[in-house]
């Protein structure tokens, strides 16, 4: 897998819906890359603060 298609992955494999054998090739890229595993990383951090940020009511 190429980090342009890692890259593309992040949202898919996060959520799980990647098959197993593209989970694999993904997680090996990630172990052999360390650019891709620092965008993954911060990908991952980004996801985790949205998820924690409390809805705003309009007044």
């Amino acid at each position: 897998m190429t980090c342009q298609e890692v890259l593309k992955n992040f949202t898919v494999y996060v959520e799980g819906n990647l098959s197993p054998e593209e989970a694999q090739e993904l997680e090996a890229h990630l172990r052999a890359c360390a650019s891709c595993r620092s965008r993954f990383e911060a990908y991952k951090r980004t996801v985790h603060l949205i998820k924690e940020l409390n809805p705003v009511r309009p007044p």
